[in-house]
């Protein structure tokens, strides 16, 4: 079998699809890049959605906290009624 020079119509689909294969390849970079950009923002967003739940996790855990120490406050303020109530 003959080497196909230049003429041969298999080296024009080759040289297609040497065409081809770089376009992609330079499509996959492109690609690339920008997932790359995407996950970086994507991990901004976590990162926040992250500290607005600690944020809301500590307000939560506060005024549960200043809930009690009122509930403490008013039943010292009842049993102190109580003992100087007059006794029938």
């Amino acid at each position: 079998m003959e080497p196909c020079l230049n003429s041969c119509p298999k080296a024009e689909e080759v040289a297609t699809h040497a065409e081809a294969i770089t376009n992609l390849q330079g499509w996959q970079a492109r690609q690339n890049g920008t997932l790359q950009r995407l996950e970086e923002k994507i991990d901004g967003v976590r990162t926040w959605l992250m500290s607005a739940l600690l944020a809301a996790i500590v307000a939560i855990l506060s005024l549960a906290a200043v809930g009690a120490q009122i509930m403490q406050q008013q039943n010292g303020q009842m049993q102190q009624q109580m003992q100087n109530a007059p006794h029938k």
